[in-house]
């Protein structure tokens, strides 16, 4: 018998905080994908609500207690921990789809670009469920690339650093934007990879998120003071308008 150790071509991070109605999907979503080449790392931030019971009685995770992590904190704490080639932040309401695991086929032959895929968005409380297609050019302008579908080597996360705990809300934002200005490699995979559930924090801080978007984009040099505040203003008035039925009908009819 080989003693050499596996390699792990992906560990997935989950922060948590009193998620028990949903993380048991996010938990069964990992069941169907190769034992031997995923690692499931979550990082619980002091749950009182079962959620650390449900979490023991899973055998293949690994859990760290972090009472009082923020966000940022929590995925740096991931990263530090995680193993392998790739890691990919998926939340504790949000879960992988099937294609996840064309994804992990992928990784497997690559190790120096950042690739990043689509996601379904759904809104519990309209209960509409939209594809959001990631598209690296108009980071800039607004979010276009997610957590759930954000597949990053290791070893830029040890170049670049992790997440600032300064940004509460738009830290995977800031982190792409850092990457975009020191030039790192990126290649998009059309295929829809994880379903994220709406009404998490930076959603229902929307405002406070444009803000600590628009500062990174003037931090890293990605657009003019004047142009990032353009878009921050434009990105307001739009999610002011998608919360009215008749803006969200007119809109997905003209996506189609």
């Amino acid at each position: 018998m080989s003693n050499t150790p596996k390699r792990i071509t992906l560990s997935v991070i989950t922060p948590v905080l009193n998620a028990a109605d949903t993380i048991k999907q996010t938990l069964n979503s990992l069941e169907a994908l190769p034992g031997d080449q995923i690692e499931h790392i979550i990082v619980d931030g002091g749950s009182t609500d079962g959620t650390r019971a449900l979490l023991d009685t899973y055998a293949d995770i690994i859990v760290i207690d972090q009472t009082g992590s923020g966000i940022s904190e929590a995925l740096n704490l991931g990263i530090e921990a995680a193993s392998g080639m790739y890691i990919v932040a998926l939340n504790a309401d949000d879960y992988f789809l099937p294609a996840i695991q064309q994804v992990i086929a992928h990784l497997a032959r690559h190790d120096n670009k950042v690739f990043y895929t689509d996601i379904c968005q759904h809104d519990p409380l309209t209960r509409r469920t939209m594809t959001r297609s990631a598209n690296l050019e108009n980071m800039p302008k607004f979010m276009s690339l997610y957590h759930p579908g954000l597949f990053v080597p290791r070893l830029i996360y040890q170049q670049l650093g992790g997440y600032l705990p300064d940004y509460k809300l738009a830290m995977d934002s800031e982190w792409v934007h850092r990457c975009m200005a020191a030039g790192v490699a990126f290649q998009h995979l059309p295929i829809c990879t994880s379903f994220m559930r709406l009404r998490g924090k930076s959603h229902l801080n929307t405002f406070a998120a444009k803000r600590e978007f628009e500062r990174s984009v003037i931090n890293h040099g990605l657009a003019h003071p004047v142009a990032a505040r353009w878009y921050r203003i434009r990105q307001t008035l739009f999610h002011l308008l998608f919360k009215n039925d008749w803006f969200q009908q007119l809109w997905l009819t003209l996506r189609r």
